[in-house]
């Protein structure tokens, strides 16, 4: 066990393709990787989000990266099938909502129609731009309230 390098970063991304499927598989905690989940996302018309929560427990922390799953799904655009061996798994519609979820630490079974979608939301096809544009509006706003 003293050589494995899973953990180490690598310096290219892998998507999956069968038939008209096309899955980018994240591990959780690439899910703040803004430039990861852009790449998968344009790469994909799926996304497979991993993860192992054993080593927080039964902490908020498997909610929570539900919650950052769910906000990615719709930042994207992308349905996202997420795996955990021991906290939540869900499927998520790529408008945030969850289809189907499992209990928490359950070994269970899910399963829901979804589709595959293509092309760029308003957030990828502006990068990062679009992220000032919504803080400038909002500094806009909260000014216009001060005066």
């Amino acid at each position: 066990m003293d050589d494995v390098d899973d953990f180490s970063p690598g310096d290219a991304s892998k998507t999956f393709s069968i038939d008209t499927i096309k899955v980018s598989p994240v591990i959780c905690y690439e899910l703040i990787d803004d430039d990861l989940l852009y790449q998968a996302s344009k790469d994909a018309n799926l996304l497979a989000v991993q993860t192992n929560s054993a080593t927080f427990g039964v902490s908020a922390e498997s909610a929570q990266q539900l919650s950052i799953t769910r906000i990615r799904a719709i930042e994207h655009g992308r349905n996202i099938a997420s795996v955990s061996t021991t906290g939540y798994s869900a499927i998520i519609d790529f408008s945030g909502k969850v289809v189907q979820k499992t209990s928490m630490g359950t070994a269970e079974t899910i399963r829901a129609d979804i589709g595959l979608v293509e092309g760029q939301t308003p957030r990828d096809k502006a990068g990062d731009w679009a992220l000032v544009g919504v803080l400038v509006g909002l500094l806009l706003i909260a000014r216009r309230a001060y005066v």
